[in-house]
């Protein structure tokens, strides 16, 4: 998630390790993208692309992948829904943040799917990327 990584002058640092997992190459693609492309940029998003597509190939379904690139934001509401509903605790403080945290990923989820088309578009006219 771009908001984990920390930038300082032309450093940066990654934290909230706590969820990293090994994961579906083609699906990181794209979560990957939307997030360090700030939303998907057509300049930002081609150079990702490029530079991604010298090593790695796509292994999986571009159709399948790009809408399974959001799971992140889907397991991330799942959890607050959870919370909100006291599915997970019964601290009174945790159930209202869990109400709070419920906007930001539905609102992710509603940004990422309506620059589908354009993430598609994008690696379309990108001559590295090799369709499948």
């Amino acid at each position: 998630n771009r908001l984990n990584v920390l930038w300082k002058d032309n450093d940066f640092v990654i934290i909230d390790w706590e969820n990293a997992t090994f994961s579906n190459p083609s699906i990181d693609f794209f979560s990957t993208a939307w997030f360090l492309t700030d939303d998907v940029k057509e300049d930002k998003y081609k150079v990702f692309a490029r530079e991604y597509f010298k090593t790695f190939k796509f292994k999986d379904s571009v159709q399948t992948a790009v809408y399974a690139g959001m799971i992140d934001e889907v397991i991330w509401l799942e959890f607050n829904l959870k919370r909100s509903l006291s599915m997970i605790s019964k601290d009174k403080q945790e159930i209202e943040l869990g109400k709070t945290q419920i906007i930001t990923p539905m609102t992710e989820i509603i940004n990422y799917y309506s620059k589908i088309d354009k993430m598609i578009e994008i690696l379309k006219n990108n001559s590295c990327f090799s369709h499948n």
